[in-house]
């Protein structure tokens, strides 16, 4: 009786057990999915190893796949590719190859594609319904990316119809965080001199006012311009006083004489501020009948170094300059220029940590292939530039020379990154790099008697203005 009862209700359990599950099959509903996207994709073609190695973002809001870093220039897409998908489990991809003006066809998904051209692709889910369309390419650098780009930003920057404005010097200065730069330009009609701003992308400078020196000892050498210490700072002609200004932001109109340094022969440049190190003013002075080497921090005390090397130091100017700073160590660095009294145009390089210490670099390949003046000095994608220049004939050049040591040796720095043709051989050009990697080259003259032009260009090697580098 016991065993029946057991198995009376074993059998009860199988029937309820059974029923359950008979009842969950008659009421489970399958929803197909109407997921589309594409969550993976990659092209490969033995021939192009490069190709598989290509990184492909996929735009799933407006539907594009493509490759944000552009492969290398001169890259040929000749042969078709290898396509591969990944999804979520779809029904079917359709395609078609805009190459082979093929109408939208479904895909095996193991047919190699042409992608000379972009690719649609339609992507249907398991619903047939939730449709997504892709567009898919193959982005190639249709530029060299190690050429330059020449520009020119402004043939008359000085806009001045009347009067005999002249181009003096011009030094970029820190407003904020904005860089702008102070420009000054003589009359020779009126015998005055005016201070200009221009903005960044130089196309547009405002006059701010005449400027004024006090005492006032005249002749200016503006090609001693430098920025020192939040002022701005010139020197005179040896032959006059000897002189040093400086002015303060924001116009830079009113010049007073640094009383201390009543014996300066010329302002060589800055030595910069490192953790280790003030800023210096490098110049060299002239003491006891002899010139020397001096440097000062504040503008009222002077230091004095070495007796110069007068005829092969460039003490009669149109040397080019550069302030820089490698392994945590500042440096100033001059190349070419004059001897004094002119009578040499230099090939040589010289550079100091300190202002007052100078060390000529010997070298087997000299900047220029002769002596050259008013040549412009740029530091540029890790490299030194040397733009431009004129020899003791007073003929001009349109070279690029360019070091990868920091000075010590020089080489031309290629077609590739040459002036265009229509830019003239110049020399006394103000240059200088922009945070956007654009090079510009300001003014300059074209002949020892010429004026000065007011062209402005600009260049950026390609690579540097390419998405994601600015």
């Amino acid at each position: 009786m016991k065993d029946k009862i057991v198995l009376l209700l074993l059998g009860i359990f199988v029937i309820c057990f059974s029923s359950c599950l008979g009842n969950d099959d008659d009421n489970t509903d399958y929803t197909p999915s109407g997921d589309a996207q594409v969550y993976y994709f990659h092209l490969q073609n033995d021939s192009i190893p490069a190709l598989d190695s290509v990184k492909f973002t996929i735009d799933q809001l407006n539907g594009k796949i493509y490759n944000p870093d552009s492969m290398a220039y001169g890259t040929v897409i000749k042969e078709k590719a290898l396509c591969t998908f990944t999804t979520r489990g779809v029904a079917g991809i359709q395609v078609k190859q805009t190459a082979l003006a093929d109408t939208l066809s479904w895909w095996n998904t193991t047919d190699s594609l042409d992608f000379t051209k972009p690719v649609e692709f339609v992507v249907t889910p398991m619903d047939g319904i939730h449709k997504k369309p892709y567009t898919a390419w193959i982005n190639i650098h249709t530029v060299n990316p190690d050429s330059m780009q020449w520009n020119l930003v402004s043939s008359d920057l000085y806009g001045v119809e009347e009067g005999n404005l002249q181009y003096q010097g011009l030094v970029p200065v820190k407003d904020g965080v904005e860089t702008k730069y102070v420009m000054f330009m003589a009359d020779a009609s009126a015998q005055t001199q005016t201070a200009f701003v221009c903005y960044p992308d130089l196309n547009r400078c405002e006059a701010v006012g005449n400027v004024t020196f006090t005492p006032d000892y005249g002749n200016v050498d503006w090609e001693q311009l430098v920025s020192f210490n939040g002022n701005l700072v010139v020197g005179t002609y040896d032959n006059f006083q000897g002189i040093a200004y400086q002015s303060a932001p924001p116009a830079y109109t009113a010049w007073t004489g640094v009383t201390s340094a009543t014996y300066i022969h010329s302002i060589l440049g800055v030595v910069n501020k490192t953790d280790k190190q003030k800023s210096y003013l490098a110049a060299i002075g002239k003491k006891e009948g002899k010139y020397v080497f001096m440097r000062t921090s504040d503008l009222e005390n002077w230091e004095t170094g070495a007796e110069v090397d007068q005829d092969n130091f460039p003490m009669g100017g149109g040397f080019a300059r550069l302030s820089y700073e490698n392994m945590y160590h500042p440096y100033l660095l001059l190349a070419g220029g004059r001897n004094l009294g002119g009578t040499k145009f230099l090939n040589t390089i010289w550079n100091t940590t300190d202002g007052l210490n100078w060390v000529k670099y010997e070298s087997s390949q000299p900047p220029f292939t002769e002596g050259m003046a008013g040549a412009s000095l740029v530091e540029y994608d890790g490299l030194f530039y040397l733009l431009g220049g004129m020899n003791s004939a007073g003929q001009a050049t349109k070279n690029i020379v360019c070091s990868a040591d920091r000075g010590l040796s020089w080489q031309p720095a290629g077609e590739l990154l040459s002036f265009p043709e229509e830019y003239a051989p110049r020399a006394y050009s103000a240059a200088f790099v922009t945070p956007e990697n654009y090079l510009f080259v300001f003014s300059g003259k074209t002949s020892i008697s010429s004026p000065y032009t007011g062209e402005v260009w600009k260049g950026r090697i390609n690579r540097l203005g390419f998405a994601g580098m600015d």
